[in-house]
């Protein structure tokens, strides 16, 4: 077996810091954009189903 450098000791705070630069270099070249949650809060139960009717109706005309 051909062993080719030596693996760098490294505590696991430094390994932390590679693997969130890495993330961080990962997001910014990423060709494709996650799409983001929403948060929908309604008064009363009746605004909440008029709300999911509408949209229904929206999704499927």
């Amino acid at each position: 077996m051909k062993i080719i450098g030596n693996k760098k000791e490294r505590t696991a705070l430094e390994n932390l810091e590679v693997q969130e630069k890495l993330i961080a270099e990962l997001k910014k070249n990423s060709p494709i954009q996650k799409k983001k949650g929403k948060i929908f809060k309604f008064r009363t139960w009746e605004e909440h189903y008029l709300f999911s009717l509408k949209r229904y109706v929206e999704h499927y005309e």
